[in-house]
């Protein structure tokens, strides 16, 4: 599955409503069996399943970036888990409608949580061969496994953990303003031996 094939399957997902009824009636089977009981096998077989989505969505490639991090600057544990700093010292920008590279201004306060999620927390700043500057904000997670918190407390993290990033842009320059109306979605990686991430970037249309 590519990176755009991923990202569109999440987003499809999200935009999915699902109800889970578990209630029961009394001496009877619960209500989610009674409704499939008295529902012809013709029209169960017939039935659309995106009936109930909320909207379509499709998604925009938007440019690609990756960025290199200085060792991480590890707070330690709190109350909500371990809080880690990642800060950017280069990074490089490229895409169908623009081109540059990431100021080294930005960093992930990072929070890992004790079931081993990574709760990104990203700020940094893009300047473009332009010269026009776009402010990024975005959450996001990143998985270490079950196991991932206390392994992390030993200073072992998975060789290359998948990254999912929900970013927005901001600018005043003129040729960019488009950005500031997306909502975007990015599917990346951690390469924890180069001290690395890299993302593909989509707009959601």
């Amino acid at each position: 599955m590519t990176g755009k094939e991923a990202v569109l399957e999440a987003a499809r997902r999200l935009l999915t409503p699902h109800q889970l009824i578990t209630s029961a009636i009394p001496g009877s089977r619960t209500i989610c069996d009674t409704l499939s009981a008295i529902q012809e096998p013709e029209e169960r077989m017939n039935a659309a399943p995106t009936a109930n989505r909320v909207a379509n969505v499709d998604l925009e490639y938007i440019f690609s970036y990756w960025a290199t991090l200085a060792s991480p600057e590890v707070v330690g544990p709190i109350a909500e888990g371990i809080r880690v700093n990642f800060y950017v010292t280069a990074g490089e920008v490229s895409g169908p409608k623009m081109r540059g590279r990431l100021r080294t201004v930005g960093g992930d306060w990072l929070l890992l949580r004790t079931d081993g999620v990574g709760v990104l927390d990203v700020r940094a700043t893009l300047e473009l061969d332009n010269g026009a500057l776009i402010y990024t904000t975005y959450g996001g997670v990143v998985d270490l496994g079950p196991d991932g918190y206390n392994l992390f407390l030993k200073g072992i993290l998975p060789p290359r953990p998948d990254l999912r990033i929900v970013p927005r842009y901001h600018t005043s320059h003129p040729e960019y303003l488009w950005l500031n109306r997306l909502q975007c979605v990015g599917v990346g990686v951690f390469d924890v031996a180069q001290s690395r991430v890299s993302y593909d970037i989509y707009a959601m249309r």
